[in-house]
């Protein structure tokens, strides 16, 4: 019977620990291509900001067309049990042409909304 309480007790604790951020709503919609990648590394997160310059404001005020935009985003490389958000789904690339939802934050920086924050959009034909 302690086995059992021990394996049901591991198993709750296992999923609590992966714990994710809440889903969150965007404040600005933006099409566009990705100028440039920055990366920096602290400890196993990976920070990024990403630059994205405007083709289209979908939905929004605080940006313009033809504007570059620097995106926050991050991913972490969770240990086993380790409590906290894994980060952002992915990162584009530079040259990637992207639909992007981001989130205005009260210092007024933007981040992409968490988790899944960017559909990769198709090359214009040449």
């Amino acid at each position: 019977m302690n086995r059992i309480i021990t394996m049901l007790s591991l198993v709750f604790l296992a999923n609590v620990a992966y714990a994710e951020r809440p889903p969150e709503k965007p404040t600005d919609v933006v099409e566009g291509e990705v100028v440039r990648v920055y990366v920096s590394e602290e400890g196993r997160t990976k920070n990024y900001i990403v630059e994205i310059k405007i083709a289209t404001v979908v939905e929004g005020k605080a940006l313009e067309k033809d504007e570059v935009v620097r995106v926050g985003c991050f991913q972490t490389k969770l240990a086993p049990m380790m409590v906290g958000a894994s980060g952002h789904k992915a990162i584009p690339k530079a040259g990637d042409r992207v639909k992007a939802q981001l989130i205005r934050r009260a210092d007024k920086s933007f981040d992409g909304i968490y988790s899944d924050w960017y559909e990769e959009l198709p090359k214009p034909k040449k």
